[in-house]
C-alpha cells in the first residue's frame, strides 16, 4: 500500500510538472496542422504546404520553436531544398494558413444565393461552400491549395444550406420544384416575383 501511494505521489508530482509542456505541445499540433499557401522563393509561385505537426509537438514539449516541412505541391522533386519558404509562415500573423485566409476571405459577406451574412464559421459541420462562374458548387477538396487565391477572386461565397441544396439541385434536378411565391434570388439572378 505505501508504495502505491509512493507511485502516485510521483506520478502526480509528475504530472503537475509537464502538464504545462502537455498544453503547449498540443497547441503547437493544432497550429501546425493546418494547410497553408507560401509564396515559392525559389519560383515567385503560389504553393501549398504542410507543417510536420508531430515535430512542432515535440519542439514545444522540450522548450524550443522547430518548424519544418512535411510536404510541399512542389515535392517529391524539390523535396531538398532549404525550405526558406518557413520564414514567411513564421512572420504572417495568420502563419499562411488556408483555414485563416478563408475566415478573413468570408468574413463581412453575404451569400451569393440567400443573403445570409456569414458570422462565426463552423469548419467541422457546417463548412459554407463556393459558387464558381458557371453557377456550380464547388467542394472545398477540390481545390488545390496552391490555386486558392485566383480561386477565391473567381468564385462567390454561399452558405452552408444553400451548398447543401446546390448539390442536392445538381445532382437530382428531377426531384427539385422551385416555390414561385418565394422572392429569393434565383441562379439566373432573378427573383421569385
Amino acid at each position: 500500500m505505501d508504495i502505491f501511494l509512493g507511485a502516485l505521489v510521483v506520478l502526480l508530482l509528475l504530472g503537475s510538472i509537464l502538464h504545462p509542456r502537455l498544453r503547449e505541445a498540443a497547441a503547437a499540433w493544432r497550429r501546425a496542422r493546418d494547410r497553408r499557401v507560401i509564396v515559392c522563393p525559389e519560383t515567385g509561385t503560389a504553393e501549398g504546404v504542410a507543417l510536420d505537426s508531430a515535430g512542432a509537438a515535440k519542439a514545444a514539449f522540450l522548450g524550443g520553436e522547430m518548424s519544418r516541412l512535411s510536404s510541399c505541391t512542389r515535392w517529391p522533386e524539390r523535396a531538398g531544398c532549404g525550405q526558406e519558404c518557413l520564414s514567411q509562415i513564421a512572420s504572417a500573423p495568420d502563419g499562411c494558413s488556408i483555414r485563416a485566409r478563408l475566415e478573413q476571405w468570408y468574413s463581412g459577406r453575404i451569400c451569393a444565393l440567400c443573403g445570409l451574412s456569414f458570422t462565426i464559421i463552423r469548419w467541422w459541420d457546417h463548412k459554407p461552400g463556393l459558387l464558381n462562374p458557371a453557377r456550380e458548387v464547388v467542394d472545398w477538396s477540390e481545390i488545390r491549395s496552391e490555386v486558392l487565391p485566383e480561386t477565391l477572386e473567381r468564385c462567390y461565397p454561399i452558405c452552408w444550406g444553400c451548398t447543401n441544396a446546390e448539390w442536392f439541385r445538381m445532382r437530382h434536378p428531377e426531384l427539385v420544384i422551385d416555390d414561385p411565391w418565394h422572392h429569393a434570388p434565383r441562379r439566373d439572378g432573378t427573383t421569385g416575383t
